[in-house]
């Protein structure tokens, strides 16, 4: 069955998704106070499975530099792949990297220990149904949303970039996703066409449930998308592709590298000062 007829028939279950309501923790998605607050960090979506030099000089740009404190999580990966993507910070001088694979479900708070010590948590395997089982209403989970929440990185590539949405469309089907990017979509190495039916299929969602339609990021195979504080969505590394809801449907975006796309304004930024974060001569 081709991608486009799995989208097509995945319609009904995300419609019951959004119906439903996905009810998101208290300490991702309120403050002090009980007002709905926004993160500080980052979220950085990756198309493939290879990390290259551009995109880890991206994550480094948005933390601390060499002195960033990076974590690899592993699910359902052999070892060396953690490995690879702990080598590839450690060529640019970074030190402070953490190897941590999952375990049993008493492993997880000795893993929220060591992830809520860092600046940038990289989420890597070939699972994300088993990545989901690890982070979704664990301490583990809440440590990486912590990173997060206070102006840390996480990062995802590939098959398990989608579970930083609010919503992940996922090989096996719909999923309710981590919840980092609330109201975001999320999808790593889709073609363009492919693309927009995903789109298509969020926005007739939205329309039967009377919700508003949900923005999506699509991530190109080799290029690096990044969203800021919730708000906005910059093109790192390559060109990305951002999703904007407009009556009866949604509009899709070309976002060239070092451009961004302002989610709350529906206006795309180009040549935003600062965002070629890839091009710059190296971290701090």
């Amino acid at each position: 069955m081709s991608t486009l007829r799995q989208l097509g028939d995945t319609l009904e279950e995300l419609s019951d998704l959004l119906e439903e309501s996905i009810v998101l923790p208290q300490w991702r998605s309120q403050g002090r106070g009980g007002e709905r607050t926004e993160p500080e960090g980052s979220l950085v979506c990756g198309g493939g499975w290879e990390i290259s030099d551009e995109q880890v000089l991206a994550i480094l740009r948005l933390t601390s530099g060499r002195q960033a404190a990076v974590a690899v999580l592993t699910a359902g990966a052999a070892p060396a792949g953690g490995e690879r993507y702990a080598r590839a910070f450690r060529r640019f001088g970074v030190l402070r990297t953490e190897k941590v694979a999952a375990g049993p479900a008493s492993w997880t708070a000795e893993a929220a220990a060591i992830l809520g010590r860092c600046d940038a948590v990289v989420l890597a395997g070939p699972d994300p149904d088993l990545m989901m089982s690890v982070l979704q209403e664990t301490p583990a989970g809440e440590a990486v949303a912590r990173v997060h929440q206070r102006g840390g990185v996480v990062a995802a590539w590939g098959r398990l970039a989608p579970l930083l949405g609010e919503v992940a469309l996922l090989p096996g089907g719909i999923r309710p996703g981590l919840g980092l990017a609330p109201g975001l979509v999320v999808s790593g190495g889709v073609p363009p066409a492919e693309a927009e039916a995903v789109l298509a299929v969020c926005a007739a969602a939205a329309r039967e449930t009377g919700r508003g339609a949900p923005a999506a990021l699509v991530v190109p195979r080799g290029a690096l998308g990044v969203l800021r504080a919730g708000r906005t969505v910059h093109a790192a590394v390559g060109n990305v592709l951002v999703s904007a809801p407009v009556p009866g449907g949604a509009l899709l975006h070309a976002v060239g590298a070092g451009d961004c796309y302002d989610l709350a304004r529906a206006q795309l930024i180009p040549e935003t000062p600062g965002i070629r974060l890839a091009q710059e001569a190296g971290p701090a």
